[in-house]
């Protein structure tokens, strides 16, 4: 093993020194590269407190970031997020306005899933708001919630491209 020292190449095979503090700074480089990806991936990690408004109504529901669900509605290429049965009652859904996204999905046939459009989500988490107008949100099976209270399952581009991005109060 050769390392660059003082604008020479030096063999360190036969230095134990030298060979020791080049195999910390390695370890520390490797440290430091895993605590910034871990401060990139964060999100993954946090649930988010989220408001679907639809023309006079609005409901405050529990919702989880996927980086799995890459759902968009065909024609307009806006993200689909997922809901579950009791937040679509609760919303005014335009049925006029229903278009027709296809999915697939690991251990299932692909399919299609009904999807509607919805005029402004809102998500917050600890340290971000993050505003989103004229999505499309689908009805989704009761056992794709299987967190604890969870009833909306965000897109994986949502949390990574905001439209607006503040601070949450």
């Amino acid at each position: 093993i050769s390392v660059l020292i003082s604008g020479r190449w030096e063999e360190i095979g036969r230095r134990p020194l030298a060979l020791t503090i080049v195999s910390l700074l390695l370890i520390l480089i490797m440290k430091t590269l895993y605590r910034f990806r871990k401060r990139q991936c964060q999100h993954l990690q946090y649930q988010y407190k989220a408001v679907l408004g639809n023309g006079n109504g609005k409901t405050e529901c529990k919702a989880f970031f996927d980086s799995g669900n890459h759902l968009i509605e065909p024609i307009s290429g806006k993200p689909v997020i997922l809901v579950c049965k009791r937040v679509m009652l609760k919303l005014n859904v335009n049925h006029e306005k229903i278009r027709v996204v296809p999915y697939s999905s690991l251990g299932k046939t692909a399919g299609l899933l009904e999807a509607y459009p919805i005029e402004q989500l809102t998500v917050c988490n600890e340290n971000n708001l993050y505003q989103f107008r004229n999505i499309y949100m689908a009805e989704a099976e009761e056992t794709m919630f299987t967190q604890e209270n969870c009833e909306v399952i965000l897109h994986a581009g949502m949390i990574q491209t905001e439209d607006i991005r503040v601070n949450c109060m």
